[in-house]
């Protein structure tokens, strides 16, 4: 045994930063390797679902009525709302929830799941941007309303979709032994590697923009 095997595990700041670094570089290479597209697509899909829900809806209000609804109950439900406030805790659980459970649905094989989920988060912001339009609120207020938050939040749900969609297509593949040795257990690492570092750190910052910016930079929009 030479001295390198006797010494103690080194536990400072300095190992840690290096080991962090690490993960997030090799959640990056599984990214650019193997999601990017998946993402890309993700995104062009969610951009053209929450468009396309604003146009149809615009022009059927009684439709969006009843959706509205909806999407209101469903947001009581997960109480993230306390006494007028949004809960920054319940917002943030709320968000990672949903961005696991998307990645959750790709175990699934053939169903490609996930993409229920970016069909229900583009409908949702469809719908709130046909309420803002309907009532004669205009477009500014909708964006002010989601962009802030939006630009980490939504990069981070499309992710987890995106996860869910390639972890879907790895199970294809394992079912029909198309896989290389080891290539699940590897995707769901850099899938986790992926979540805890770049998804759940993107919904934190969301979720603080949401919390406490998003309301005032929306207040100041209204006509």
């Amino acid at each position: 045994m030479n001295d390198s095997d006797q010494r103690p595990f080194d536990s400072s700041p300095s190992t840690w930063r290096q080991w962090l670094f690490l993960q997030w570089r090799g959640a990056g290479a599984f990214f650019c390797a193997r999601v990017k597209k998946i993402f890309l697509f993700t995104i062009l899909g969610m951009v053209l679902i929450t468009a396309l829900t604003m146009v149809l809806l615009n022009n059927n209000q009684q439709v969006l009525a009843e959706l509205w609804q909806q999407v209101s109950a469903m947001f009581a439900e997960k109480e993230i709302v306390e006494g007028g406030d949004i809960s920054l805790l319940a917002l943030f659980l709320n968000n990672v929830n949903a961005g696991a459970f998307s990645i959750g649905l790709g175990i699934i094989p053939f169903l490609f799941l996930p993409i229920y989920s970016l069909f229900v988060n583009g409908v949702v912001v469809g719908v709130m941007g046909a309420v803002m339009l309907v009532s004669g609120l205009g477009l500014l207020p909708f964006l002010a309303g989601i962009l802030p938050h939006g630009i980490f939040e939504i990069p981070a749900l499309a992710l987890g979709i995106s996860l869910g969609i390639r972890l879907c297509l790895t199970v294809i593949r394992l079912i029909f032994r198309k896989t290389y040795p080891g290539e699940f257990f590897v995707t769901l690492k850099s899938i986790v590697r992926l979540f805890f570092f770049w998804m759940v750190p993107l919904f934190a910052v969301a979720a603080v923009i949401e919390t406490y910016i998003t309301p005032v930079i929306l207040l100041a929009s209204m006509p």
